[in-house]
């Protein structure tokens, strides 16, 4: 069934691809360039409302570099309304005011990334030497997005060159034997565009905190099976058949393997190491327009992911192993989008998103290959009203379905979507929206060894968001947001032996707001403050690790000789642990610093000082984070 499925979808999405490259139309000579996006980005609005009716934050690869990230988790950890954190599973998650990483939908170029089973994503598994922005969607989301976005939409757009050559080197070293280096090239030539990046990172490990007293399993220094190794190989080419159509394909390839680090207290210790980590990708994008009014967008893509985990002993040799699981997923989907622009500021959008998840997993080596999948669905509809200069309605439609072979009855949903601005003053901008938003079960809730349920209904929730953006002066920028998610039929099991269930009610509600600007003409900064009540409506308990308050600020000075400082700092608020044994863990605050310098035009060395005031404090219980650590590096372009 698979093989049939995977060749009806490449046959009919190559069609669709083709006919919007090739398909004759009233080809309008007055455009010869397409609007500035890349194909792997998704737009919801244009013309002069280009901002949508929800909350949304972007991060730029400027951002992303003064950061000193080389992560996407990394990168996203000063988003307002986002917590990162790192676990049991020593894998980076995100939280989306106060929704489970496997809530949260993860894009790369408009391409999903969840892995199947779990719904979850390590985020740092995404290197950032390729991209060009990341935008967080926390509201309300368009239809345009498809199902599973309850908990909100992350989209990682790669880079893409404009014109000429461009390129860079980068390299950096830390203690404890860690390094990491990547390589960027991109070039223009006539109608064709490619773009490479390449990285390899390496580290023996982090070191604890000097204040880090020792436990049960860990007696501080460097951290126990905290060691890790990755590589990543992306590619894109593009072309431009002609002034209307542009057609891109993208690969990459990610290997890699680390240590799980086990909790310091915990009842036993633990060996676990993902000894391969692999992924591979390929995508292909077509989009084109059909005169002034029409617009064709097309997308098909594969996204599969192999890792293997093995428990080990303390001796970790592979004959005295406890388990080697393997687990092979992949996603196989196609989204085709059409756009009307009735006027410059009117236009409607209709399409449908098609996405075969699957799973081939070996629980241990002796034992028998499972292998599962669904299929999901969304056919939707989005509509923009722009009646005045001043107002700007959004409407939207998606219905969605989710089968799978073993699931007697499909899994539906109808989910609207609507959202108003009102722009009061040139400078003050008021937005409301607000939406219903499913998820469907993963792989492991409907097929685990002891706790999967083919019976359960699809999470839900009710949306709301109320915003404004007031421009306050030329250099200063201010935005606050209000919002409150019901969420009803939370999949949950009581135990790890138990059934999942659709047990609980959800409020997740908040308010963040934010400034940014310039002081004079050699600093700038951001400030962001979050809070979140996240509770059970049965139980009144507080939802574990969503901490109520964190405050994020970031601060630079840029001199006229080319040195640049760059401050960020994060405080977090105490955190309940999970139920029944809850406990409260103390906030922390951390603080990083980066200087460079700008030398002979195209050589910038830096140092770095990530946690400068050492601070012990840990994300999740038992769990301690990595104390300060310095590196230096440098950065060449070409």
């Amino acid at each position: 069934m698979r093989n049939t499925f995977g060749f009806s979808f490449l046959v009919l999405c190559s069609i669709l691809i083709w006919a919007v490259s090739v398909f004759p139309s009233e080809i309008d000579t007055t455009k010869n360039d397409l609007p500035i996006f890349y194909l792997g980005e998704i737009v919801v609005t244009a013309g002069k409302s280009d901002k949508p009716p929800a909350g949304i934050s972007e991060i730029t690869a400027r951002q992303i570099e003064s950061q000193g990230a080389t992560t996407a988790g990394e990168a996203l950890s000063s988003t307002p309304g986002a917590w990162i954190s790192t676990g049991h599973k020593n894998s980076t998650e995100i939280k989306l005011r106060g929704f489970s990483s496997e809530h949260v939908l993860i894009l790369v170029d408009g391409r999903p990334v969840n892995l199947p089973y779990y719904g979850d994503l390590d985020l740092s598994s995404l290197p950032v030497n390729n991209i060009s922005k990341i935008k967080v969607v926390k509201g309300p989301a368009a239809s345009l997005y498809g199902a599973n976005t309850m908990g909100g939409i992350v989209n990682i757009v790669t880079k893409r060159v404009n014109r000429g050559t461009s390129g860079d080197v980068q390299l950096s070293f830390g203690e404890a034997g860690t390094w990491n280096s990547a390589l960027n090239l991109g070039a223009k030539i006539n109608k064709l565009d490619f773009w490479l990046s390449a990285g390899k990172s390496q580290s023996d490990g982090f070191n604890l905190s000097d204040d880090f007293q020792p436990a049960r399993w860990e007696d501080g220094g460097l951290r126990d099976n905290s060691d890790y190794d990755r590589f990543n190989l992306d590619g894109k080419l593009n072309l431009k058949w002609t002034p209307q159509t542009d057609l891109s394909l993208s690969w990459g390839y990610f290997d890699g393997d680390k240590g799980l680090p086990g909790g310091v207290n915990d009842d036993l210790p633990k060996f676990w190491r993902f000894e391969d980590w692999k992924r591979r990708y390929l995508d292909l994008s077509g989009e084109n327009y059909f005169g002034s009014r029409w617009y064709l967008k097309a997308k098909l893509y594969y996204d599969g992911c192999k890792n293997r985990l093995v428990d080990y002993d303390s001796t970790y040799l592979y004959e005295n192993r406890n388990f080697d699981s393997i687990h092979d997923s992949w996603d196989l989907g196609a989204n085709l989008l059409g756009k009307l622009s009735w006027s410059k500021e009117n236009q409607s959008a209709w399409g449908v998103n098609v996405l075969q998840n699957g799973i081939n997993k070996r629980m241990d080596i002796d034992e028998e290959w499972e292998n599962k999948r669904t299929v999901t669905t969304s056919l939707f509809t989005q509509h923009q009203i722009v009646p005045g200069k001043r107002i700007s309605l959004d409407l939207g439609l998606a219905y969605n379905i989710m089968t799978s072979r073993g699931v007697k009855r499909a899994k539906t949903s109808f989910d609207p979507t609507f959202g108003f601005w009102y722009s009061v003053l040139e400078s003050l901008r008021l937005r409301v929206s607000a939406s219903r938003a499913t998820k469907f079960p993963t792989l492991s809730q409907l097929y685990g060894e002891t706790s999967g349920n083919t019976e359960l209904k699809p999470e839900e929730a009710i949306k709301m968001e109320g915003g404004m953006e007031w421009d306050i002066t030329p250099q200063l920028h201010a935005e606050i947001n209000l919002f409150r998610n019901n969420v009803n039929n939370l999949i949950d099991r009581k135990g790890r032996s138990y059934q999942y269930q659709n047990l609980d009610q959800v409020v997740l509600q908040g308010v963040e707001m934010g400034w940014e600007g310039n002081l004079g003409k050699l600093f700038s900064f951001n400030l962001d403050y979050a809070y979140l009540d996240a509770y059970d409506q049965n139980s009144g308990y507080w939802l574990s690790y969503r901490p109520a308050h964190k405050l994020d600020w970031n601060l630079t000075y840029t001199s006229s000789f080319g040195l640049t400082l760059y401050s960020n700092g994060q405080y977090v608020s105490k955190r309940v642990t999970p139920h029944p044994e809850s406990e409260l863990l103390p906030q922390y605050y951390v603080i990083n610093l980066k200087i460079s310098q700008k030398l002979f035009l195209r050589f910038y060395p830096f140092v770095e000082i990530k946690n400068v005031f050492d601070k012990n404090y840990e994300e999740e219980k038992g769990f301690p984070a990595a104390g300060r650590a310095y590196f230096l590096g440098m950065k060449i372009i070409f």
